[in-house]
């Protein structure tokens, strides 16, 4: 999917993972260190694409 055609306000945990270049996981701990905001949708994370991006912002550099 290209941004052009991505809408999509919320991403899974697995998703968000693969655009941050890390494990599930990973995601998964921030989420349940109340690092990173989500939602529970059933048995799944939804991690708003703004969330996400703040979040990896604020991670420290290399």
């Amino acid at each position: 999917m290209t941004a052009a055609t991505d809408h999509r306000i919320a991403v899974s945990a697995k998703t968000a993972a693969e655009q941050c270049d890390c494990s599930e996981d990973f995601i998964k701990s921030a989420i349940r260190a109340g690092e990173l905001p989500a939602k529970r949708i059933g048995q799944k994370y939804s991690i708003k694409i703004g969330d996400l991006e703040a979040w990896h912002d604020q991670l420290p550099d290399a």
